[in-house]
């Protein structure tokens, strides 16, 4: 047994656990929205999804892993090792945010993906709410990136961890000072950025697409941080639709996901003309 990588995985699964435990203590004591939709069955219902993800992913990432991509990459061999992880972790990042896109333009990915928004409540556990499918095309995803670049898998392991506490704050519903969304949000995704991704308004949900860097959105020309945030959730998708899990797991195939707003119609790109899209 590798110590050294399970004391790693051991020390981000802890912090990982610290950081959601310290952010649901600060939503259910100071929470930025009141709540429409009962909190413990949400919780449940996200956490079970989370089980089933960490669960796919357990058994497809070593299986990729055993393909060979954890090699020393070319680029580490030419510019170095800490050049080599700058750039293998910019490089999932755009892979996630280019994925992201397709399933916001692509009905039957959209199917997948809508029950991340189907969420009435953001909170920390929204972070982890994702259909198995949608996990398992994001373990896709990984491994064809991260064997056509052969990135080390140390740097995979760093940017899972980055990511997923990234995203815990981001669906946050907790209110982060606005000098500090200002000029955090110059490089990463924020709290106040995302929040608009979880508009029930289609033309604000379709942007904002980054997972942990912002810079993606900017030069894509999918940045806003203008638009009101309004509601969250789908419009046609209500708390009924999905209040147990078994409703939420057969979600993308009833008829309610045909139905919502954006399935079906691509939205691939957005004007920079637009006065919303201003770079700050």
């Amino acid at each position: 047994m590798d110590w050294s990588a399970s004391g790693a995985a051991i020390t981000s699964m802890a912090g990982i656990s610290l950081l959601l435990t310290g952010l649901l203590v600060a939503e259910i004591f100071s929470p930025l929205r009141p709540a429409v939709s009962p909190t413990t069955t949400r919780w449940v219902i996200n956490a079970a999804l989370y089980l089933a993800s960490v669960l796919i992913a357990a058994v497809l990432v070593p299986s990729q892993w055993s393909l060979g991509f954890g090699t020393i990459g070319w680029v580490e061999r030419a510019l170095g090792e800490q050049t080599a992880v700058l750039l293998g972790i910019l490089s999932l990042d755009f892979s996630f945010y280019a994925l992201h896109r397709l399933e916001h333009a692509w009905a039957f990915l959209w199917r997948l993906h809508l029950v991340h928004h189907s969420d009435l409540d953001l909170d920390a556990t929204t972070a982890i709410r994702h259909h198995p499918g949608e996990t398992l095309l994001d373990c896709v995803t990984l491994g064809v990136v991260t064997i056509l670049l052969a990135i080390p898998v140390e740097t995979i392991a760093l940017y899972g961890s980055l990511a997923l506490a990234a995203q815990m704050f981001q669906h946050a519903n907790i209110a982060c000072p606005d000098r500090v969304e200002r000029i955090a949000r110059l490089l990463v995704v924020t709290p106040g950025l995302h929040h608009r991704h979880h508009s029930n308004e289609r033309d604000v949900a379709d942007t904002n697409f980054g997972l942990v860097f912002s810079i993606w959105d900017r030069l894509f020309g999918s940045f806003d941080s203008r638009s009101p945030i309004g509601q969250f959730g789908v419009k046609g998708v209500d708390w009924q639709v999905s209040r147990t899990l078994w409703k939420t797991l057969t979600l993308p195939f009833g008829w309610q996901a045909g139905q919502s707003e954006r399935a079906g119609e691509p939205q691939f790109g957005r004007s920079t003309e637009n006065p919303r899209n201003a770079l700050l």
